[in-house]
């Protein structure tokens, strides 16, 4: 009885019942003592050919700069900042309008890692969070000429504060 609905809904459609199995699409899964099919070529090259062919040519190598791939730092504590730039001799004059950012950067650091202390007033209820960075930070900026530079060309000293309305301020030493 249940054969009759199939059979008329094969009927329906038009499509006439393979007698050939169903192929399965299962995923192999390869283990390590297993060995895969390869391709090969079937036209056989000769001898001379493969022993007298010129090794592939190695591309060409793409010159940098010497000062490709630097990364450039804030080192900063709450006792000093010390920022590493790699800037050659010839280019410190275009570097002086990023100073102010590097300065703001460095006591902005500088005042997140600086330790943290809670004093509560149980009587009234009251936290106050207290950072422990001093008024004025001392800042170090050292130029290098390039990645392989051992000593900086140039050394800055600066000394940085932040006012009552939270903006930075700073000076040469």
């Amino acid at each position: 009885m249940r054969l009759l609905p199939l059979l008329l809904v094969i009927a329906a459609c038009g499509t006439e019942v393979s007698k050939e199995a169903p192929v399965s699409a299962l995923p192999v899964k390869a283990s390590a003592n297993a060995t895969l099919p390869v391709a090969v070529d079937t036209v056989p090259k000769p001898i001379q050919d493969t022993l007298t062919a010129a090794p592939a040519a190695m591309p060409a190598r793409i010159a940098s700069p010497t000062d490709d791939g630097c990364a450039e730092y804030i080192n900063a504590t709450a006792n000093g900042v010390e920022l590493v730039c790699y800037t050659r001799p010839e280019r410190m004059a275009a570097r002086e309008a990023d100073l102010p950012g590097m300065l703001e950067s460095a006591w902005q650091l500088a005042w997140q890692g600086a330790p943290r202390s809670i004093a509560d007033d149980f009587e009234r209820g009251i936290s106050t969070e207290h950072v422990h960075m001093p008024d004025t930070l001392d800042v170090e900026v050292k130029h290098y000429r390039d990645c392989n530079a051992r000593e900086p060309h140039a050394v800055m000293l600066y000394r940085v504060w932040t006012n009552t309305a939270g903006q930075v301020g700073w000076r040469s030493r």
